[in-house]
């Protein structure tokens, strides 16, 4: 399965292409990332978690996503991302604890 990233502005100031916010407009934004405990999901994390965002980091097992979490000050969410009840409880935890989720990256296997 191809992982993806969706960023979704909610603004358009005119300095900038339609749709696209520089990375410092991301300060103190909610990324959950999804299956990020190594690779191109642990780099995506590492750069949103340098432009300020506020990281959430999910994977079936925490385990995976301790070292990861503890570098970047991510809060870690357990979640089965084939299990439709699973992902909206993900969901509505992650709005609990941190808030709605501005990016979405998603490269579970």
């Amino acid at each position: 399965m191809m992982g993806f990233a969706a960023l979704n502005p909610s603004y358009s100031d005119g300095a900038h292409s339609k749709g696209n916010a520089p990375m410092s407009d991301l300060k103190d934004k909610v990324a959950l990332i999804v299956g990020a405990g190594s690779g191109l999901s642990a780099s995506i994390a590492r750069s949103f978690a340098g432009a300020g965002m506020k990281i959430a980091l999910a994977a079936r097992s925490v385990g995976d996503l301790g070292p990861l979490a503890e570098k970047i000050g991510a809060a870690t969410f357990t979640a089965d991302a084939s299990d439709r009840e699973a992902v909206k409880k993900l969901f509505a935890d992650l709005a609990d604890r941190l808030g709605d989720p501005y990016a979405v990256v998603y490269n579970a296997s």
